[in-house]
C-alpha cells in the first residue's frame, strides 16, 4: 500500500507551484512562505468541481476528511472552554489533494476513467514496444483544477507501481529538493 511518504511526496510536487515562495524578491523571508496563493486556492476549487462532477462519491468522502481533520482548529476560548475555528484557506486546502490521493491509494473512492483512457491504457503498452518513449516526459502544470486532476490521476497510477511520472519528479525538482530516485522510490 502507498502511505504517508507518497503523501508527503504529493505535497512536495505541488509546493512551489502553489504556494508563497521561502523568499521575497529582496531575499527576506516571505511571511507568507508554504501558504497556499490566490490562484493556488483557485485552482484547488475547479480540482474541487471536477471531483464533484465525475465522482459526487469522492467528493463527499474528502469533504467529510478534510471537515474533521484539517478545516477546524482547536482553540480555547475566553470562557476556558475549547472551540472549533476554521482555518484560512491558504492554511489547509491543499488537504483536498492528498486526501483526494489517499482515497484512491486506500482504494477507499474510485477513480473514473473515460471511455478514451480506458482505451489508451490498453493500447499504450503495446505502442510502446514500437515507440519506447511515446507519451513519456510529460510536462505538468499546476494552473487549473483540470491540470491538478491530470496529476493526481498520473501520480496514482505510477504510484501503484512505486514510481512517479517523469514530468512528476521534474516539478518536484523545482522545490525544494527531496530525496527520492528517478523511477523507482527508495
Amino acid at each position: 500500500e502507498v502511505g504517508i511518504e507518497m503523501h508527503e511526496i504529493g505535497h512536495r510536487i505541488l509546493r512551489n507551484s502553489l504556494k508563497h515562495p521561502d523568499l521575497l524578491p529582496n531575499g527576506k523571508p516571505n511571511p507568507k512562505a508554504g501558504k497556499l496563493t490566490k490562484e493556488g486556492i483557485s485552482a484547488i476549487e475547479q480540482f474541487r468541481n471536477i471531483v464533484a462532477k465525475k465522482s459526487p462519491r469522492a467528493k463527499e468522502y474528502v469533504d467529510n476528511i478534510i471537515n474533521e481533520r484539517y478545516r477546524y482548529k482547536e482553540v480555547v476560548g475566553a470562557d476556558g472552554k475549547i472551540k472549533k475555528v476554521q482555518r484560512s484557506k491558504e492554511d489547509y486546502y491543499e488537504e483536498y489533494l492528498n486526501t483526494y490521493f489517499s482515497g484512491l491509494s486506500k482504494k477507499a473512492i474510485a477513480y473514473e476513467k473515460g471511455i478514451s483512457e480506458t482505451m489508451s491504457d490498453f493500447f499504450l503498452p503495446f505502442i510502446r514496444k514500437i515507440k519506447p518513449n511515446y507519451k513519456r516526459g510529460k510536462k505538468y502544470s499546476t494552473k487549473t483544477g483540470e491540470d491538478l486532476y491530470t496529476i493526481m490521476r498520473d501520480f496514482h497510477k505510477t504510484s501503484k507501481r512505486s514510481e512517479i511520472a517523469e514530468g512528476l519528479v521534474e516539478l518536484a525538482k523545482e522545490g525544494p529538493k527531496i530525496s527520492i530516485a528517478e523511477g523507482k522510490l527508495e
